[in-house]
């Protein structure tokens, strides 16, 4: 059984991770092991999706930069499709 500090570094911690909050409710109001490893399992690969994402917009600016230090014209550097779809911008 966790005690209020644990409850509390356990919510800051999942908190500051990025895990949900009716999640991280979940994972403290739970008694099986097995349902915890799956919510931090789920939100783990969560985390390993967005990093991927990020990545592949670091690459795409790398991208643009370099094509741009070789002396060629540069590429128009288009929004990421995620911030074109909030825009309303195609």
């Amino acid at each position: 059984m966790l005690d209020v500090d644990d409850v509390r570094e356990v919510t800051r911690t999942l908190g500051a991770e990025g895990m949900p909050e009716h999640e991280i409710r979940a994972v403290l109001a739970s008694r099986d092991p097995r349902f915890v490893r799956r919510l931090i399992d789920l939100h783990a690969e969560r985390l390993a999706e967005q990093l991927a994402e990020r990545r592949r917009e670091l690459r795409r600016v790398e991208g643009a930069l370099i094509h741009g230090l070789s002396g060629e014209c540069p590429r128009r550097l288009d929004p990421p499709p995620m911030l074109a779809d909030r825009s309303g911008a195609a």
